[in-house]
């Protein structure tokens, strides 16, 4: 059993769908950001060596004063990365957001309050919060039972207390409590 665990544990993927988005996300901007560079730097470098006259030491000085004074490679570089750092944040939203709801609901469970969870279209953990939703369902169920089985039960201790009353119906009450107690939830620490 603690080996099963323990290899679990070390799986590289956990959530194939949830890491390999992210890989291609990162692999993208790799993309782009080589092909940025190669079309504002090799492209143009290789054609001022391939395209100047004279030697080695001008083609050199040349390139120095492409890459030194070109102020259309700094500034479309600056676009780049802001436009990559903006398109960072949203992406990051669709996890963070659906993260920062979790945490709030799970709070909101340890008082007591029984809510189901909304996302966003485009979040993630969908799946995640389909499962927590009928589980929340469940348990209102289970409340519900359990509330109206407590109230039959007080009614009947009521009723023993003033006459006497049946004790069959109490003790079917007191089997109806622990069938519902067999099919609620098991904790294991």
């Amino acid at each position: 059993m603690a080996d099963s665990i323990r290899s679990r544990r070390t799986r590289n993927l956990v959530d194939h769908r949830i890491q390999l988005g992210f890989a291609r996300i990162i692999i993208s901007y790799l993309f782009l950001y080589t092909v940025f560079l190669v079309l504002m730097f090799a492209v143009p470098i290789g054609y001022i060596v391939t395209r100047v006259d004279g030697t080695e030491s001008k083609k050199m000085e040349a390139v120095g004063r492409f890459v030194m004074g070109d102020s259309h490679f700094w500034g479309l570089l600056a676009i780049f990365v802001i436009v990559i750092a903006v398109h960072s944040i949203i992406m990051t939203q669709r996890f963070a957001g659906p993260i920062f709801v979790f945490r709030r609901h799970i709070t909101r469970l340890k008082n007591g309050e029984l809510s189901r969870m909304q996302l966003r279209k485009n979040d993630q953990l969908q799946d995640v919060k389909t499962i927590l939703n009928d589980h929340i369902d469940q348990l209102g169920e289970f409340m519900t039972s359990l509330a109206a089985i407590t109230e039959n039960l007080e009614s009947l201790v009521d009723e023993s207390v003033d006459t006497t009353s049946d004790p069959l119906a109490l003790k079917k009450e007191i089997q109806r409590l622990n069938e519902l107690k067999d099919k609620g939830w098991h904790y294991s620490a």
